[in-house]
């Protein structure tokens, strides 16, 4: 428990340097600290024990490509694969929730893919993304929909868990950090966005990390 906690604690404090460098700014700091928090929350999750074991290293293997992504964009990979990339993790997250939650008709479970993917279309309306960026858009559109909807689905069957939480929520951070940042790429930047935008991903992926912990680790410090 002492080791899940200080890996914890030292996840927030790298975290929390990463968005205090965007803010300053100092990006040379931020060249480092983001695929360094990423092992950290790596670590994390690995240490922390699993309530669900093959989701949770289904989790890990999409903690590891997310890290892959960052530091292939570090050594210049376009913004078009690096939304395939995104995609590519967030498949084996849906995949993830899919197989924690399993798969019954129910309407109350369509709900967060129909207001999901509602939201994700008029985003792609209003965005009007052009050439190779279209495609790779409608890509992640298909997925993240999907990712999100499954990581609702407890929540949406009245499952008000800490676990289930914190994957509703963290799903949830990380499609309004990817909204944030689709804005920046087809409209324009704002005052700070980066760090606005990496503040919500760090706690969206936290979130889905400590989806996955066993009960008795859930409630950790």
């Amino acid at each position: 428990m002492k080791k899940l906690t200080v890996m914890k604690y030292v996840f927030i404090t790298t975290a929390a340097l990463d968005v205090i460098a965007l803010l300053i700014p100092a990006g040379k700091a931020d060249f480092f600290l983001r695929p360094l928090t990423l092992i950290f929350l790596l670590l994390y999750s690995i240490i922390s024990g699993a309530e669900f074991k093959i989701p949770s290293i289904i989790i890990r293997a999409g903690l590891f490509f997310a890290l892959l992504v960052e530091i292939l964009q570090r050594l210049g990979m376009a913004i078009e694969y690096v939304i395939i990339g995104t995609a590519l993790y967030y498949f084996l997250y849906m995949l993830a929730f899919l197989i924690r939650g399993g798969w019954k008709l129910d309407w109350r479970r369509i709900i967060p893919f129909a207001v999901i993917g509602l939201y994700a279309l008029l985003l792609f309306i209003w965005f009007e993304p052009y050439g190779f960026l279209r495609n790779a858009s409608m890509v992640y559109l298909i997925v993240v929909v999907a990712m999100t909807g499954l990581a609702m689905q407890a929540v949406a069957q009245k499952d008000f868990s800490p676990l289930a939480l914190w994957m509703a929520g963290g799903a949830a951070l990380l499609l309004l950090s990817d909204s944030i940042r689709a804005f920046t790429i087809f409209k324009s930047e704002f005052f700070r966005s980066e760090a606005v935008i990496l503040a919500l991903y760090f706690a969206g992926q936290f979130g889905i990390v400590r989806s996955m912990l066993r009960k008795d680790n859930a409630h950790a410090p």
